[in-house]
């Protein structure tokens, strides 16, 4: 699932995944919020439960990928690849 903002159960998940210290949470929320190119949040869900998650950003014809996390059980099983693939085609990177 992808969207062009975070929901609040994809930004609790990528915190949980990541280790974000409680205290440092809402000053990550607001850097999130902040950042200028154009992005777009990426979930994979197992059972109604995010289980990988990540972020792209797009700026003229370049698309990067950045902070794509799996929960642990859940590792090696292609999610972190589907959580980046499908917003790089979403946001139609490479084609300027």
């Amino acid at each position: 699932m992808t969207s062009e903002a975070f929901s609040g159960r994809w930004l609790s998940a990528h915190f949980e995944m990541r280790g974000v210290d409680p205290r440092m949470r809402k000053t990550a929320r607001k850097m999130l919020l902040n950042t200028v190119p154009r992005k777009v949040f990426a979930s994979v869900t197992e059972e109604g439960k995010v289980v990988a998650c990540g972020m792209g950003v797009a700026e003229d014809a370049h698309f990067g990928v950045f902070d794509v996390v799996t929960y642990p059980d859940h590792r090696r099983r292609g999610h972190a690849r589907g959580s980046s693939a499908e917003p790089a085609q979403v946001r139609g990177a490479g084609r300027g």
